[in-house]
């Protein structure tokens, strides 16, 4: 798949952001890419070591302002923010509605108190415990008006090399997910990972297709510059499978080909 768009990174005004952002914009000129929306962490319910220290807003929209004045006619540069266990921040996701971004990605990145993205997630308990008890962190997340995009749907599976469990309740979170109007991420931030895959999985998204989800939104969740765009062009070419793919900008859904 030819990488046209990235709209899940991470600069240096993230806690774990490797670059500035101006060196993600020159690696996706570099690339002959159309579009990339930064993508910083906000806020963070996790055990400490794990805790996002929050975005300094201000100083990142001002950078955003200035990197499109001298890069705009090279690469459309869109103001996004990964809100962090939103069906938890109720007040502050109506706060971000008024604050500028061109998208709103929502992450589950936690369950029972610990993040999700890695094996430990799993210690003294099982496995459909976890995974369950993810679901219905996203089933709220979906119910959460607000949110353009669920991020790195599966994420327990990331520490793991597991598929992803077909039982019903996923396939109720991604019918939520479906019904809200948001659109779901294909992130292949997993495919340095542990599994070895996309967040969530080809036939997830199919299903999502099959459950009444239309918008895909595409990120590689890259913490450094090096990897804008990492691993699109080993993704098969049915990997939209029928869903259409794009942006948000100023919150609305805007499809690639109008870009």
């Amino acid at each position: 798949m030819r990488a046209a768009i990235d709209t899940h990174m991470h600069s240096t005004f993230s806690f774990d952001g490797g670059n500035r952002s101006e060196e993600y914009i020159l690696a996706a000129i570099e690339k002959g890419m159309r579009c990339i929306c930064f993508t910083e962490h906000l806020n963070c319910s996790l055990e400490p070591k794990m805790c996002h220290r929050t975005v300094p807003l201000e100083a990142y929209r001002c950078e955003i302002a200035r990197l499109r004045e001298q890069y705009g006619s090279r690469l459309r540069i869109l103001y996004g923010i990964e809100f962090d266990q939103p069906h938890e921040h109720h007040d502050e996701l109506k706060e971000l509605q008024s604050m500028g971004f061109d998208m709103i990605l929502g992450s589950v990145h936690g369950v029972f108190g610990r993040y999700a993205g890695v094996e430990s997630v799993f210690e003294g308990r099982s496995f459909l415990e976890v995974m369950e008890e993810y679901y219905r962190c996203t089933i709220e997340c979906a119910g959460m008006r607000g949110i353009d995009s669920i991020a790195h749907f599966d994420l327990p599976l990331k520490g793991i090399d597991t598929p992803s469990p077909d039982i019903p309740l996923r396939r109720e979170a991604l019918a939520a997910i479906a019904k809200a109007g948001m659109a779901l991420e294909l992130n292949t931030g997993g495919m340095r990972s542990a599994c070895h895959n996309t967040l969530p999985d080809i036939s997830v998204i199919r299903q999502f297709a099959e459950v009444g989800g239309k918008r895909l939104t595409i990120g590689s969740d890259t913490h450094n510059s090096h990897g804008v765009a990492a691993f699109f062009d080993e993704l098969p070419e049915d990997c939209l499978c029928g869903l259409e793919l794009g942006v948000f900008i100023q919150r609305e859904f805007v499809p690639l080909e109008q870009l």
